[in-house]
């Protein structure tokens, strides 16, 4: 397992491509932060990837606002000692 023992947060976990990314990372062995602004969505994921033998946490995050994502890395970092894998997968689109 390429991902054995590394805390890894995925933003738009939820769903797509976040979600497909969530699965394989845990499939490699890493301990995934499914991040997402559903949480819902997030929570769905990560006791998926927990009922099939991996190891996920949901956490609520919105990227558009900079005190979520300052206090997702402080609350893994707490967690876990340490935050080995960032995949800033969330967007969001501005109407133009």
């Amino acid at each position: 397992m390429k991902l054995q023992k590394k805390i890894a947060i995925i933003t738009g976990g939820g769903s797509g491509i976040g979600y497909e990314t969530c699965k394989l990372f845990a499939q490699e062995g890493a301990h995934v932060v499914v991040a997402d602004r559903v949480e819902a969505a997030a929570r769905r994921v990560a006791e998926e990837i927990n009922q099939s033998g991996g190891q996920a946490e949901a956490m609520l995050v919105d990227v558009t606002k900079s005190a979520d994502i300052k206090q997702m890395i402080e609350r893994v970092v707490s967690a876990h000692g340490r935050l080995d894998i960032l995949v800033n997968n969330a967007g969001y689109g501005i109407a133009g």
